[in-house]
């Protein structure tokens, strides 16, 4: 736990080149075969660092694997809300809800320390990760939201009022997505759970393009993107 706590810190190092290129990997949900496959094939996609969005837990995979894999490859990872439900035991009559009794200590301690948001500095602005958006692992920007939903948004509106952060990295709806308010971009990395459309996403900061690869399987993700999104360009 240490070590990933130090690695996290020396992404902030004073002098390091801030990173180009970005993989994240969505929504986890126990999937503990494509965890090891998504990060193995963003590592090999000369990534500088891959990201996590959370929710782990609840799913048909291992969640204690799950968490081993993420410490023992350094992948940042911030917490979801089925994370935090499984810690305080609510909503556990979900279909795929991870019991907390099957939880080792270890995978326990993992989740309690794994923060709502990170931060951090790169080449096209400060970027966040989070869940939902912002500490609010519950909130969202949908796809085809418009209008009313947007100025209701008070998470957005929380952004694009404080003028912090120039991208926002995020999953919970299990939709990727990539949409841009006026200084903001908001990334969506989608999910890997198999059932819901999977895939692992990098964001090439030097091209200004963002890559969405489909899973073909929990063992095999496709080289060519499914859809490659210009950074810069307006939803």
């Amino acid at each position: 736990m240490q070590q990933l706590d130090n690695f996290i810190k020396s992404l902030f190092s004073k002098g390091r080149r801030s990173p180009q290129r970005i993989g994240v990997i969505g929504d986890v949900h126990c999937e503990d075969w494509a965890l090891e496959t998504a990060i193995k094939f963003l590592q090999a996609q000369d990534t500088d660092i891959v990201l996590c969005v959370g929710d782990l837990a609840d799913g048909n995979g291992d969640l204690n694997k799950c968490c081993e894999i993420l410490q023992r490859h350094q992948i940042p990872t911030v917490s979801g809300n089925h994370d935090r439900w499984l810690l305080s035991e609510q909503a556990r009559s979900l279909p795929e809800a991870t019991l907390l009794k099957t939880v080792s200590t270890e995978a326990q301690q993992f989740l309690r320390v794994c923060p709502s948001t990170l931060d951090l500095q790169t080449s096209y602005g400060l970027m966040q990760l989070c869940h939902g958006l912002s500490e609010n692992d519950m909130a969202s920007v949908g796809i085809d939201d418009f209008g009313y939903a947007l100025e209701c948004n008070e998470e957005l509106q929380g952004y694009l009022y404080g003028g912090h952060y120039q991208l926002v990295i995020c999953g919970h709806t299990h939709r990727r997505m990539v949409r841009h308010f006026k200084q903001l971009t908001i990334i969506n990395a989608g999910t890997i759970k198999q059932e819901h459309d999977p895939c692992c996403t990098i964001i090439d900061l030097e091209n200004y393009r963002v890559l969405f690869h489909n899973f073909e399987n929990e063992c095999k993700i496709t080289t060519t993107p499914a859809s490659s999104i210009n950074l810069r360009e307006s939803f």
